[in-house]
């Protein structure tokens, strides 16, 4: 029951802070130029493709293996964070992810924030040792997979705003 709870909460959280940032986005003229607009949609497609292929690969393994390897809901969640992930990379790789006016202060805290506390809920479902049961990955194992997800979109806006300046700079 618990768990449901704090993905009721999470939910709500994540909608509000979407609503905010929409209307915050909405109100600052937050639109992407051209170019930006065209590398987000191949950024859309490589992420199609890549959760395409995930769920190719995760249907195999159902099909062929003897038991359940994962709890129903596990392996759209995983998809998702495949989709995401590829996406937020695509987009931070071509300088697609935020618009010409947005600097990328306030998302690198809430990404600081967010990693913070999905650590704090994973260290303690690894001390609850909650990610199998019975040989089966759990709905648990969720929060590490969006703490890797967060952690490194994190280490990628990181890497392309501090180390993209000193080769910058070289030049």
């Amino acid at each position: 029951m618990t768990d449901y709870l704090s993905f009721a909460v999470a939910a709500a959280v994540i909608l509000v802070i979407v609503i905010l940032v929409w209307r915050y986005q909405k109100k600052n003229g937050g639109a992407f130029d051209e170019r930006q607009a065209l590398l987000r949609g191949n950024a859309y497609k490589r992420a199609f493709f890549a959760v395409t292929i995930y769920c190719v690969l995760h249907a195999l393994i159902v099909l062929f293996s003897e038991k359940p390897v994962m709890e129903d809901g596990v392996g759209m969640m995983m998809a998702m964070f495949v989709g995401v992930t590829v996406f937020a990379l695509d987009c931070i790789h071509h300088d697609a992810f935020f618009t010409a006016k947005q600097t990328p202060g306030g998302y690198i805290l809430l990404l600081a924030v967010n990693i913070v506390t999905q650590g704090v809920g994973t260290a303690a479902k690894i001390r609850n040792g909650a990610f199998l049961r019975n040989g089966v990955l759990t709905m648990a194992c969720v929060q590490p997979a969006c703490l890797a997800v967060f952690t490194v979109i994190l280490i990628a806006l990181l890497v392309r705003r501090y180390g993209g300046s000193r080769a910058e700079a070289e030049e």
